[in-house]
This record gives C-alpha cells, structure tokens and sequence, in this order.
C-alpha cells in the first residue's frame, strides 16, 4: 500500500481481500490523493473502481463536510457500484461509522423520501447523466450542503462520452463545475474506462482540465480466444445464401452450456434477445431442464424488482447462461462468464471490446 493510505481506506481493502495493490492502482490513488484530476484506461477486470474508491472515502473520513458525486451511464451499473460500495464499507468500519459514508442513489427509482434523506444527508451519490441535469443542477439551491462539500467527481465506463452525448456531457460537466464553485467547492474528477483509445484528449475535452494518465495495467489477465464465425452456406440446387446467425448462435450456446461454461451472447434487439432466450431453453428443456432454468434473457424494460433479481442470480453464479441487449455490456458484475457470443458486429470497436470484456474477469482463459 501507498503510504499515505489512513486506516479507513486500508481496513476497506482488507474487507475487500486485499492486501497488495496493482501498480497502476497504487499510482492512481496517489495522483488522486495529490489532488490531480486522474483518467484510468486500464484493462477489463483490473480493478479500476479500487482506483476512485479509496481517495474518496480516505477523504471523506477525514473531513465531515467532504462529499463525492458518482456518475455511470446506466441505472443499472449505478446501482451494483453503490450496493458493492456500501457492503464493503460496512464489513471494513462496521455499520455505524459505515452509515456517515453510505451511498445513495439517485435515478429514476429513487423515491421521493429517499430524495429527500439524500438531500439532506447524503455524502456519497450515485446517479447518471440524465438525473444529473435534469433533477440536481436546475435545483442546485435545494442541494447547497452537498454541493459545498463536493471533492470528488468520479465518471466510470467513460468512452461512452462521445458524439453529440458526449458534448451535452461536457457542457453538463461545465455547468455543474460553475454550480459548485458557486457554493464555494473546487471539485476534481476521476475518469475510468477500459476502452478508451484517447483518454487523456477525452476527459480535458469533457472536464475542461488536463487529466493525468494511468494506463500501464499490471492487473492479471487470462487469454482471450477470439473466433470469426461465419454460417454456412445453405447448398441446394442454387445459391441460397447462409444459415441463419440466431440460429448458429443459439446452437453454439447450447452446446457451451452443456459442457458447463458460463456464458452470455449479446443481440442488437430486445425481441431478439427474448427469442435467443427462448431457442436455448426449448433446446435445453427435453433432456436438461435444470441447465434450461439456469438460462435467462436480459434487457431494458424489466420493472426495478425484476432487473435486481435477474443481476442477484448473475453476481452469484445461479445463472449460467444469459442472452441479453447491450444492457449488460458496460461494467456491472455479473460474475464469472468464461465465453461471449456477439450476434453480429456491433458498430463499434468500443462496444465490442466492452461486450468481449465482459467474460474472463479473472486470470483464466475465455471465449469470444
């Protein structure tokens, strides 16, 4: 460990099993510490949010004013962070001290109370670019002892901040920068990707300010086995074309199911992430039907309770196998995967290397 790592930040990290730190971590957390603005684009898996985590909590345990806004694409990966966050905390300090350093959410399932207790006590929040502008800045009086204290801005899976998104986003980031030196806070930003091809360029373009870069991962890392997979031709009397992809996909997946890997495939559609889902289970059902009721689809749309059961059953390895939209491409834990299907270039090489990234999160070997 660093050492300028307090004892709150180091019990965290024995909660979490760690005792040694990656390089690129170590430096990260110094840089931050330092009071530099930091972006991180190391690779999947190679623990980018121990690299935000530990400055904000080392700073807000030593000041009771200090607050920390957090910032994810997606409700979803919002949520997984904050309930991760919170966990931990309470297993490295205990639940009292834990409790001054919880954090809140603030999306669209928020209700109206738990608004109100983040208001007014909150000193961790975690939201998404829509809430941020649209409910926090137009009512920035009401959030004056949060927005005074504000230390940390962190940005996670930030290579989605780009296009036009991508400048609403830094005339989002501008405004809320003016709003909080009004209420008197000289905030610093943390940005994490790890698919970023220009990370230093991207976050002075979205912060405004020269951001130091840590991108040399000394983080473990498996082989990754990517295969090109083409139907095959359908030969009849003349050219016909080729097989179905959803058909050859849905097929490979059984197959890897039924030597016992973990595996999710990606689709473009929900109706086609939902007809995957039902292709592999009627596959499945006649002769495995306790591999069948491993299996399940995933994509916008669910209500709160039913997308948080669905990701419960990922993160604990009830689930095998998951056909899904890119709603599980960004960085949320969704356990140990070992191979992807992606169902047909998905416009990107962003998107495709955060969909590969999402199998072989730890040191073994994975399938693409």
């Amino acid at each position: 460990f660093p050492a300028c790592l307090l004892a709150p930040a180091r019990a965290f990290l024995h909660a979490r099993g760690i005792d040694r730190l990656y390089a690129h971590q170590a430096a990260a957390i110094e840089a931050a510490l330092a009071g530099r603005d930091v972006v991180i684009s190391t690779g999947p898996a190679s623990g980018k949010s121990i690299c935000y985590q530990i400055p904000m909590l080392q700073t807000l345990a030593a000041d009771p004013e200090a607050t920390a806004l957090l910032i994810f694409p997606t409700k979803v990966l919002s949520r997984d962070q904050t309930a991760a966050w919170n966990l931990t905390m309470e297993q490295a300090l205990g639940p009292v001290p834990a409790a001054r350093l919880r954090a809140m959410p603030l999306d669209g399932d928020t209700r109206g109370e738990d608004r109100r207790l983040a208001r007014e006590h909150g000193r961790v929040l975690s939201t998404n670019p829509e809430m941020l502008h649209t409910s926090l800045l137009p009512h920035h009086g009401r959030w004056t002892r949060f927005l005074r204290g504000l230390r940390y801005v962190v940005l996670d899976e930030a290579h989605v901040y780009t296009g036009f998104f991508g400048a609403n986003m830094a005339n989002v980031l501008r405004r809320l920068q003016r709003v909080a030196r009004a209420h008197g806070a000289r905030a610093q930003a943390v940005f994490a990707s790890a698919t970023l091809g220009n990370p230093a360029e991207l976050a002075e373009r979205l912060w405004g300010r020269p951001a130091q870069h840590i991108g040399a991962d000394a983080g473990p890392a498996g082989r990754r086995t990517f295969v090109i997979w083409n139907p095959p031709r359908i030969l009849a009397r003349a050219w016909r074309g080729r097989r179905s992809a959803n058909v050859e996909a849905h097929e490979l997946m059984v197959r890897l199911l039924r030597a016992d890997v973990p595996t999710i495939c990606f689709t473009k559609a929900r109706n086609t992430a939902e007809m995957m889902y039902r292709y592999v289970r009627t596959a499945l059902e006649p002769d495995a039907p306790a591999l069948a009721a491993r299996v399940i689809p995933y994509r916008g749309g669910y209500s709160a309770a039913e997308r948080r059961a669905l990701e419960a059953d990922l993160s604990a390895g009830r689930t095998l196998g998951v056909c899904t939209t890119r709603a599980l491409e960004l960085g949320v834990d969704i356990g140990a995967l070992e191979a992807c299907i992606i169902i047909g270039y998905p416009g990107t090489l962003n998107s495709f290397f955060q969909q590969a990234g999402r199998v072989g999160r730890t040191s073994g070997d994975a399938l693409v």
